[in-house]
């Protein structure tokens, strides 16, 4: 596994299309200090409990090897599902709800031989709803990929046991485990990591087994935060982040950043960057929180302001 943080630092050296605020850093710590900012609600990222430790794990896996892309193509709906209780969801919150129907239509979904043979209809049928949803195919990819490493490792639990309660030789063993979990790239001639999804599922873990009594890793604020969408575009609207003319007219257009384009590493890597300076922020006003509280924190209140400009758009399996 290569090291998140040094990643981020050594793209933070050599960005041309975005700058970070310093100044702005301190004034949105003060803001998260003094209660400002909206506060995750308790288990809302993780309502299920499985019959056994064993299936609360397997959900955190099949969760997580879905957890991207939920943006809509262009002219397209938005991805809805409808809930138990009649109600729309969209996003990732969208797919909790889709996941909890169709283990409660059928628990095989938490069964890795089960996963290992599911086709792209059965994937269909299980994230059924309006609008469209982007990468159906890779997101079959990705469950069979599950499905199969599962079944070589014997169990979820297992890869857990093995990694010794340490959360930096878990994200090593999940990504060489599955490919699709294997987020790194190359910039100017160095490969970085990010692995936000690898890393999402370990602080899911943590969270969910908790419900068993089971706290699987004893350092996991050793994570970083998690890059992706929704906390760039908090930084933009902040203005923490500062695009480029061009890169801004791009994102503001709705024009595609392609994977591994400099543009998006850039995105990416300024956004774990910019989460360590504002926890070290935090820090100096007497507010100790880890990467990953403060990246809970931080999505949450993107996720509360709908009126903020548009974040960019990748399609990509990573995030």
């Amino acid at each position: 596994m290569i090291d998140v943080r040094s990643s981020s630092q050594f793209i933070c050296q050599n960005l041309e299309f975005v700058k970070i605020d310093s100044k702005k850093i301190n004034i949105v710590a003060k803001k998260i200090a003094g209660n400002k900012y909206a506060m995750p609600k308790q288990g809302e990222a993780m309502p299920f409990k499985g019959r056994n430790f064993s299936e609360s794990a397997m959900w955190c896996f099949l969760v997580d090897a879905l957890n991207f892309c939920f943006w809509p193509a262009a002219g397209k709906e938005k991805w809805q599902v409808k809930t138990l209780s009649e109600k729309w969801k969209g996003g990732y919150f969208g797919l909790i709800e889709a996941l909890k129907t169709g283990i409660k239509k059928n628990r095989n979904w938490l069964n890795p031989e089960f996963l290992s043979l599911v086709r792209l209809k059965d994937v269909v049928r299980l994230l059924e709803g309006r609008g469209e949803l982007q990468l159906l195919a890779e997101r079959k990819t990705a469950i069979n990929e599950l499905g199969r490493g599962l079944k070589n490792e014997n169990s979820a639990m297992k890869i857990i046991k093995d990694s010794d309660y340490d959360v930096i030789r878990f994200v090593d063993s999940v990504i060489n485990a599955f490919p699709s979990f294997k987020d790194e790239t190359k910039f100017q001639g160095r490969i970085v990591g990010f692995y936000k999804r690898a890393q999402i599922l370990a602080m899911d873990l943590n969270l969910i087994l908790s419900q068993h009594g089971i706290v699987p890793f004893n350092n996991i604020n050793e994570l970083t935060a998690f890059a992706d969408y929704k906390l760039p575009q908090l930084f933009r609207d902040e203005e923490i982040f500062i695009y480029n003319h061009e890169l801004e007219n791009k994102i503001d257009s709705l024009e595609l950043l392609e994977k591994d384009s400099r543009e998006e590493i850039e995105i990416r890597g300024a956004t774990i960057f910019a989460v360590e300076l504002l926890v070290e922020a935090l820090s100096r006003l007497g507010a100790n929180l880890s990467s990953t509280v403060l990246d809970n924190i931080l999505w949450t209140e993107a996720k509360a302001r709908p009126d903020m400009k548009m974040h960019h758009l990748t399609k990509t399996i990573y995030y």
